[in-house]
């Protein structure tokens, strides 16, 4: 990235202020000096502001760096033109501030604001001015974020007079908060204690290999080391394996001579059945031929019964008409006694 142009409106201490970097182009070095409090720093501010909503040093929030000379009818705004891959960007951003309302009297809260716009390689003008689009589409671009940018870019100011007289450890204090290398130490800080995991996990695994080689009986166990003693508990194991494969073939092979059997044992278990399913039909059958004759004689009563059955009703009829005869008999008798009653009582009547 190669910055051509730097504007500041009411920014620090800056009530407009436009440095123009190309004038520069001819010198490989140049300096950027003045009295404490002149606003040098203010210009990497400034930079860091517009690309990334930050200052340099985050010492001064963004709403801070709006200028004390500022009225409520003054933006603050910082407008930054820089180089990058052989394209030209132009940033402009401004703060969260309060300004005199357009119409009436009073104040009124502005959000703040970002643009960016550049000519792309279809030559098409490209303009972003969502806040979050424009962040992350500089970030990308640059490939820095605002902590970066400080560190690999811009120098910090006024680390200097300390550094020079500290000692070593305050030294390696101000050249870490200098250089960001916190970071760094974090991280050796997080690999050691990862190592020391690490380490007493391996004296657990050592505990449970010696366990392990207490418990399996092998050749000279004492002798050799873990990885002689590891070799021969995988050929014992392969050993094992090859004697289980032979024992799960060998049962395969039962099972199937197991499966045949029962089988056969099935088939000659159907056919018994039958055979005596037969005998019982030819002893059933001899017992018919052995009843041949009881059985006509109920075949006899059977059809004699029948014809009872049929003829039940002549047979009722027949009984009635002798109870009938047998009344009317009766009666005749008595009228006979009558009778004779009476011609006796008639001859005695007549004498």
């Amino acid at each position: 990235m190669k910055p051509l142009k730097l504007r500041m409106k009411y920014f620090g201490p800056y009530i407009d202020e436009t440095m123009n970097f190309t004038e520069f182009d001819n010198t490989p070095l140049f300096l950027i000096s003045g009295k404490t409090g002149s606003g040098k720093t203010t210009i990497f501010d400034a930079m860091s502001f517009a690309l990334f909503d930050h200052t340099s040093g985050d010492e001064r929030d963004a709403k801070q760096m709006r200028s004390d000379f500022a009225t409520p009818n003054d933006a603050t705004e910082v407008t930054f033109i820089f180089e990058h891959n052989g394209m030209k960007y132009t940033v402009i951003r401004s703060p969260k501030m309060n300004l005199a309302k357009k119409r009436g009297n009073g104040t009124r809260d502005v959000e703040a604001s970002v643009k960016v716009k550049y000519i792309n390689k279809e030559q098409e003008n490209i303009e972003i001015t969502k806040k979050n689009q424009a962040d992350k589409f500089l970030r990308d671009l640059i490939g820095l974020d605002a902590q970066q940018f400080t560190q690999i870019v811009l120098l910090p100011q006024g680390k200097f007079r300390n550094f020079l007289n500290a000692n070593s450890a305050d030294r390696e204090k101000i050249l870490r908060k200098l250089f960001g290398t916190s970071l760094y130490q974090k991280w050796t800080e997080k690999i050691q204690e990862q190592a020391k995991i690490i380490e007493s996990e391996n004296e657990k695994l050592t505990t449970q290999i010696q366990t392990i080689r207490q418990q399996v009986e092998i050749e000279d166990n004492d002798e050799i080391n873990d990885e002689e003693w590891i070799v021969k508990v995988s050929n014992q194991i392969e050993e094992k394996k090859k004697k289980q494969e032979k024992v799960n073939n060998d049962i395969t092979i039962s099972q199937k001579q197991l499966d045949n059997l029962v089988e056969t044992y099935q088939n000659e278990k159907v056919l018994a059945d039958s055979i005596k399913q037969k005998e019982d039909y030819i002893h059933k059958l001899q017992s018919l031929e052995n009843n041949q004759d009881k059985i006509e004689s109920k075949k006899i009563y059977a059809y004699k019964l029948a014809w009872y059955q049929k003829n039940q009703q002549i047979f009722n009829n027949k009984t009635d008409l002798e109870l009938q005869i047998k009344e009317k008999s009766d009666k005749l008798v008595l009228l006979n006694q009558e009778s004779k009653f009476l011609i006796q009582k008639h001859e005695s009547a007549k004498i």
